[in-house]
């Protein structure tokens, strides 16, 4: 089941460790399903992927799009990043929405608790955060 996150919890919410989420532009009609994944090495730096399609990381609150010909063409790299702008500047329309995928975004267990449905990590990780 989904659950939408609003706009200004999202960024907790990605930046928990292991969040999966799926973004959806209502006005153009898309989605794209995504999990960011903290490297566990290196401070600061997630993995983002779509599918099983690595799209690039974020580092020091910017996306890097891997450096290859295709993923510079590729259409979920470029939405990501256009939606990850976008929430870092306070700046998403209405039109996007945000949904969990029932999961806490720090540990991946299933969500129970109402307060926790709301924001996408379960109790006991969001003392962790």
């Amino acid at each position: 089941m989904e659950h939408i996150i609003e706009h200004q919890l999202l960024e907790r919410f990605i930046y928990a460790g292991r969040a999966n989420f799926t973004i959806e532009d209502k006005e153009f009609d898309t989605k794209l399903v995504v999990y960011v994944k903290e490297n566990k090495t290196i401070p600061g730096l997630y993995w983002v992927r779509s599918n099983e399609q690595f799209l690039g990381t974020i580092f020091q609150s910017r996306f890097i799009i891997k450096d290859n010909e295709q993923n510079r063409l590729n259409r979920k790299a470029h939405a990501f990043m256009r939606f990850f702008i976008l929430m870092l500047t306070n700046r998403l329309p209405e039109t996007i929405v945000v949904y969990h995928h029932g999961t806490c975004g720090r540990c991946r267990r299933k969500l129970t608790d109402p307060e926790s449905i709301t924001t996408g990590i379960g109790p006991e990780c969001v003392k962790k955060l």
